[in-house]
């Protein structure tokens, strides 16, 4: 499609990677009418011009979900270590390229790469969050301007600290006083943890949503998440916690999983640690996970999967850590762009599918980890601003192009 070809264009230019070839057809598309002209001069924006090109470079759904469906069968791919500098484009889906980082130390005999891009401006993610309480007032949380202390909100104690929010514990008085809701948003770029009123430890991950009431006084604990979070809920056999996301209820007594249910992507993730929990759909059957197990929710299908895995690679993010294992680089960099708060393009969708394995210090600057990608694999990264696009080198075997 030539609009597509314009985008992609226009994309390049922005990043001044322009080929003369792209910049001649560029010209010439501008020649051709007015209607052109009018087009060109509105993608000068450029948040319009980068929503623009997602809109084009949408994931292909029914490639996702084959490949999907495969991983949740339990059909693994053969795993083989590849010594290159490079890859082929014709071979780029076939090849999983594992990664052995251990506290961003890289078992290569390669020298440093020099990085093509300055990422000198992207650091990691702050303890930083929005608290907005049940009358609408909103405290920022975190940051060097954060003053801690303690609030009150319909008589209850509310601690505020540098890393984490804390609600003082029910009583028996509490249990016929209205229910007020709060919520903590986490941005694009931070972290941040609460302690319920039931004692319930969570851990929200960057881009994530909690509404939760400041006291449990009905037979049930509700809250409400969008995105990313970590839940250690306290024991009460007497009163269910349920985790409402956009795909589902989970319902537990006392137990640690994770969660992981952001609206822009179509697979949906619970991950149980200990403990057991059960996964209900509207007008759905109930599914119970054991610990080791692992719920996969296809949104757009409503079919869901549960499989053994590896819970460290799911929940490592609490601990400091990014673990992954056979993950796309594309679904590797959706992690980052979250955690530094970044819009993430690609020249060839080729590059989305190479599979890494490895755990990265997530407190890192990006561009320890841009320096172990460029390492292994030739691709390059080129940013500006918060705006990064990923290129494909020429493709070089045992030192030969």
């Amino acid at each position: 499609m030539e609009l597509e070809k314009i985008i992609n264009i226009l994309v390049k230019r922005e990043f001044n990677t322009l080929t003369e070839e792209e910049q001649s057809y560029l010209n010439l598309w501008l020649q051709a009418s007015a209607k052109n002209q009018e087009l060109f001069k509105r993608l000068q924006n450029r948040e319009l011009l980068i929503k623009t090109y997602h809109k084009y470079k949408e994931i292909d759904t029914q490639k996702a979900r084959r490949d999907m469906e495969r991983r949740i069968r339990g059909n693994r791919v053969k795993r083989r270590a590849y010594t290159l500098s490079g890859w082929s484009v014709g071979i780029a889906s076939a090849i999983v390229i594992i990664l052995y980082l251990f506290n961003g130390v890289i078992s290569s005999n390669k020298p440093d790469i020099k990085l093509i891009a300055d990422f000198s401006n992207i650091k990691p993610v702050e303890k930083k969050a929005l608290l907005i309480l049940d009358g609408g007032k909103e405290i920022n949380l975190g940051g060097l301007n954060l003053k801690e202390g303690i609030l009150k909100e319909g008589g209850k104690i509310i601690s505020i600290e540098s890393n984490r929010v804390e609600y003082e514990k029910d009583t028996q008085k509490e249990l016929s006083k209205k229910i007020l809701i709060n919520t903590l948003l986490v941005p694009r770029g931070g972290e941040y943890s609460l302690i319920l009123s039931d004692g319930t430890k969570i851990w929200l991950n960057a881009d994530s949503k909690l509404k939760y009431p400041i006291s449990f006084t009905e037979k049930k604990r509700v809250v409400w998440l969008e995105g990313e979070a970590y839940f250690e809920v306290a024991k009460d056999e007497s009163k269910p916690f349920i985790v409402n996301t956009n795909s589902g209820d989970i319902t537990v007594l006392g137990t640690q999983f994770n969660v992981k249910d952001y609206a822009e992507d179509d697979y949906r993730y619970t991950t149980l640690v200990k403990g057991a929990v059960s996964f209900k759909v509207a007008q759905g059957e109930e599914t119970i996970l054991l610990p080791g197990q692992q719920l996969i929710y296809h949104f757009s299908s409503g079919t869901q999967k549960v499989s053994n895995v590896s819970v460290k690679n799911y929940v490592s993010w609490k601990d400091k850590l990014f673990q992954f294992e056979s993950l796309p680089f594309e679904e590797i960099m959706k992690i980052l762009a979250r955690w530094y708060d970044l819009t993430v393009m690609y020249e060839s969708d080729d590059i989305k599918s190479i599979l890494f394995s490895g755990s990265l210090d997530k407190y890192k600057n990006i561009d320890s980890f841009v320096k172990l990608f460029e390492a292994q694999v030739d691709i390059k990264f080129i940013v500006k601003d918060r705006d990064v696009i990923i290129k494909k080198k020429k493709a070089k075997i045992n030192g030969v192009t």
